[in-house]
Order: C-alpha cells, then sequence, then structure tokens
C-alpha cells in the first residue's frame, strides 16, 4: 500500500543505470562553511500556502549534448511552485546567481517579504550574496 519513486526503488535494490549516471551530473556547490550560514529559520517545516512568504532556490548542472555543462539557478515559490526567477550560465559562479535574485526582485510584488531557503552552497555563503540579499531589504 505504499507508493514510491521509481527512482527510490532503484536506490533501495541497488540499481544503477548507467546512462542514467552518465547524463546527470552531481554537481555540489557545499565547500563547507566558507562565509555567512544563514539561521534555519524554516526548521524544515515546508508547508507554507500563502504565495511569496517561502521561496526555495539552488543551482542545478545538466551535461549537454556538446560535452559542455550549463547550470541554472531558479527561485520556486513553495506555495504556488510557481519559478519567479531563473538564469543559465555555463559557469555556476557567483554572476548566476546574483543575476537570479535581480530578476526576482522584478517579479516579487511590492509587500512581500520572503524567506528564501537555500542548500547553504558557496554561493549563499558569500559575502557579495549576503549583501545583495541586504540591499534588497525585503528578502532574508
Amino acid at each position: 500500500g505504499v507508493k514510491l519513486a521509481m527512482e527510490t526503488v532503484r536506490k533501495l535494490i541497488g540499481l544503477k543505470t548507467e546512462l542514467y549516471h552518465k547524463r546527470t551530473a552531481k554537481y555540489s556547490s557545499y565547500k563547507g562553511t566558507v562565509g555567512k550560514v544563514a539561521d534555519n529559520l524554516l526548521q524544515q517545516h515546508f508547508d507554507e500556502e500563502r504565495p511569496y512568504h517561502v521561496l526555495h532556490t539552488d543551482i542545478t548542472e545538466y551535461a549537454l549534448t556538446n560535452d559542455k555543462k550549463v547550470y541554472i539557478s531558479l527561485v520556486v515559490d513553495e506555495a504556488s511552485l510557481e519559478i519567479l526567477a531563473c538564469t543559465a550560465s555555463y559557469s555556476p559562479d557567483m554572476e548566476l546567481v546574483l543575476g537570479m535574485l535581480d530578476e526576482l526582485e522584478t517579479k516579487l510584488p511590492v509587500y512581500s517579504h520572503p524567506v528564501i531557503h537555500s542548500d547553504q552552497g558557496s554561493q549563499y555563503q558569500s559575502p557579495s550574496y549576503q549583501a545583495r540579499l541586504k540591499e534588497q531589504a525585503r528578502l532574508k
């Protein structure tokens, strides 16, 4: 009576498809503590129903058919699952993340003061990211 995703079943029984792993990258921006680690305001409670209160951000790596990799930085509203901002680059650098914040600022309603939840990777701990959040004072 338990429903599981196929990928969960594969992990549980130890099946790994070579094609899957060849095409799927394992990008991680986590380098330990390299800057300011934000407080865990949500405490892993991901059940917000009000739009623009809790936003999630991450960087995803995709391998292209020309052997290049593209990195996508996006922000998703937890309540509506709407993608509010999305930038792409061939490098997972600060320009990618700061560009995403610039786009997000133009999309948010004036009344919103959201919490932005991330994986605390190196980009999100950097002084330039922290400064941009303070500059855009309504983002936490």
